[in-house]
């Protein structure tokens, strides 16, 4: 009764990334900010540590603001291979 899914298209990860990065470029951004560590207090940090701390600090500004804020976040590797989120 089940459909064959198996031959289906499927968004290669960079096509996916692709369409995201366009959407949100078209969203009026008010701000934008990179969130590090110092690695002289945290070290090391993963990309798991990363994606939490910045998941937290997201939740707190609009704790802080009182207010609904809209937020997304990325987490990635810089060239000195630390990881930090925007």
């Amino acid at each position: 009764m089940g459909a064959d899914w198996s031959g289906r298209s499927r968004t290669l990860g960079r096509e996916l990334s692709q369409a995201w990065a366009t959407w949100l470029a078209c969203v009026a951004w008010q701000h934008f900010v990179t969130l590090t560590f110092d690695p002289k207090k945290v070290f090391p940090v993963d990309a798991s540590l990363a994606s939490r701390e910045a998941f937290w600090w997201c939740g707190q500004l609009g704790r802080l603001q009182r207010r609904p804020i809209g937020w997304l976040y990325a987490v990635e590797r810089g060239r000195s291979g630390l990881w930090h989120a925007h």
